[in-house]
C-alpha cells in the first residue's frame, strides 16, 4: 500500500511558505515580482493559471510557451517558551531549501474568440522539521507537496468582456513523523483530486481592466498507510487525512498611464474550511496514550483571511520591463489552536523582477520575493508537553527567486 506522506505543495516547496496557511499564490516571474497583483493585467503566458480570461486581451500571433524554476528557502522557526509545563522548553525547527518547476503554454485562436492554455504548478506546501523531543512529540516532520495541472479555455464576448474556465487536478504527497521515546508514527500516502477555477475581465477603456477569479476549494483525500511502534510492539494500518486547500476569491484592477501598470489584487481565502487535523486508520490505538498523541482530531478552525497585493510595472525601453510589489497577507489561525506542526502569522511580503526581450520571440525574467513574517504568541494546552505550545513563535523570513524563460512560436 501507499504510504500517507503528508505534504502540499506541486513539486516539492518549502513550508508554510504563505503565512496565511500553506498556499503559495507567487508561480511565475511576473508573480513573483509584483507579489502576485498580476490578475487583472498579464504580461505572459502565465494568464492561463491566474486569470484565464485574460488570454481573449494579448496579442493573438503566437503559440506563448512559459518555463520557470522556483528557488525557495525557509529559515528556522524558533520558539520562546513561556510554560511551566514539564517536558515544555524553548526551541528551534530545521532550515528549508527546494526547488519547483512551473510550465504555461498559451494558444492562439484556433477558433475566432477563443483560446486555450495549460499550467502546471505547485499551488501549495508545507514543510516544518523539529528534532527536539518535545516538539517532535507532535510533529517530527511535517511534508504536504502538490502538483497541479490546470487546462484552460477563454472566450471573448465582446472586445471589453472575456470570460475564463479552468479544470484542476492536483496530485498530492504527504508525510507525517512524530512520537515520544516509547510511541512513534510515521504516515505516508499521496492522492489525486479536482476542482475548476474561473475568470472575468472587463475592460471599459483601453488602460483600465477590472478582473474577478475564483477558484474552487479542493478537498485533498490523501491515503496509504502508517508505521507505529508502541514500546516493544508494533502496528501498521491503512490510514487517511482529508486536508483542504481552501477556494480564494480575487477582485483586482490594473490601470496603464504612459509607461506604467500600476496593480492592485483583494484576495480572500476561505481558510474556515480548515476545521482540523484528523487521521484515520483502519485499526484501533492499543492504548489511550496512543490514542491521544495519533488518533485525537487536532482542532484548528482557522478563519477566512484577506491578502492585499500590490504592483506596479515600468517599461524602461521597449525590451526591459522592471517590476516590483508588496503585499499584507492576514493570519488565519488561532493561537490558542496553533503548535508546531503549522505555525502561521501575519506577513509583509516586498518583491521585485525585470524581464528582458532579447527578440521578439525569446524573453527571459527573473523576480525575488522577501517575506517578512511577524512574531505570533501561542497559548495550546493539553494538560501535559505533548501537544502544548505557550510562548512566542519566531516565524522564520521566507525567500522566492525565480528565473523564467519565455518563447514564442
Amino acid at each position: 500500500m501507499k504510504k500517507i506522506n503528508l505534504i502540499i505543495l506541486p513539486v516539492c516547496i518549502t513550508g508554510v511558505l504563505n503565512a496565511a496557511g500553506y498556499k503559495i499564490p507567487e508561480q511565475s516571474a511576473d508573480s513573483v515580482a509584483l507579489a502576485g497583483s498580476n490578475y487583472a493585467k498579464s504580461f505572459g503566458a502565465d494568464a492561463v493559471y491566474y486569470n484565464p480570461a485574460n488570454m481573449m486581451f494579448m496579442p493573438d500571433i503566437w503559440h506563448s510557451f512559459e518555463a520557470g524554476l522556483s528557488y525557495f528557502h525557509l529559515g528556522k522557526t524558533s520558539f520562546k517558551n513561556k510554560s511551566s509545563v514539564p517536558g515544555t522548553y524553548s526551541t528551534k525547527s530545521q532550515n528549508y531549501s527546494t526547488v519547483a518547476p512551473q510550465l504555461y503554454f498559451m494558444s492562439p485562436e484556433y477558433i475566432p474568440n477563443v483560446r486555450f492554455g495549460l499550467s502546471t504548478t505547485v499551488p501549495a506546501g508545507v514543510q516544518m522539521r523539529w528534532d527536539d523531543p518535545y516538539p517532535a512529540a507532535t510533529s517530527k516532520k511535517f511534508d504536504l507537496k502538490i502538483l497541479e495541472v490546470n487546462p484552460s479555455i477563454a472566450y471573448r464576448l465582446s472586445d471589453q468582456i472575456s470570460l475564463g474556465l479552468g479544470l484542476r487536478a492536483l496530485y498530492s504527497d504527504g508525510t507525517v513523523e512524530n512520537g515520544t521515546t516509547h510511541f512513534s508514527r510515521k504516515l505516508q500516502g499521496d492522492s489525486i483530486d479536482y476542482g475548476y477555477n474561473l475568470g472575468i475581465t472587463y475592460k471599459p477603456i483601453e488602460d483600465l481592466s477590472l478582473s474577478a477569479t475564483y477558484r474552487s476549494k479542493v478537498d485533498l483525500t490523501v491515503k496509504g498507510d502508517g508505521d507505529f511502534k508502541f514500546g516493544n510492539a508494533s502496528m501498521n494500518t491503512p490510514a487517511k487525512i482529508t486536508l483542504p486547500l481552501p477556494a480564494n476569491l480575487v477582485l483586482a484592477i490594473a490601470y496603464n498611464y504612459n509607461a506604467f501598470t500600476y496593480m492592485f489584487a483583494y484576495e480572500r481565502t476561505y481558510w474556515s474550511d480548515f476545521k482540523e487535523l484528523d487521521f484515520n486508520y483502519d485499526k484501533k490505538m492499543p492504548n489511550a496514550m496512543a490514542k491521544k498523541i495519533f488518533d485525537d482530531p487536532s482542532q484548528r478552525n482557522w478563519d477566512d483571511s484577506s491578502t492585499y497585493r500590490f504592483g506596479v510595472a515600468f517599461d524602461a525601453t521597449t525590451k526591459l520591463r522592471l517590476m516590483a510589489g508588496f503585499a499584507i497577507d492576514e493570519n488565519p489561525a488561532h493561537s490558542d489552536k496553533m503548535n508546531f506542526e503549522l505555525p502561521n502569522s501575519k506577513s509583509y511580503i516586498y518583491s521585485t523582477g525585470l524581464n528582458y526581450k532579447f527578440s521578439p520571440k525569446f524573453e527571459v525574467a527573473l523576480a525575488y520575493l522577501y517575506m517578512q513574517r511577524t512574531d505570533q504568541e501561542v497559548n495550546s494546552y493539553t494538560g501535559n508537553y505533548i501537544g502544548t505550545a505557550q510562548g512566542t513563535i519566531n516565524n522564520a523570513d521566507a525567500q522566492i527567486a525565480n528565473l523564467t524563460f519565455r518563447y514564442n512560436f
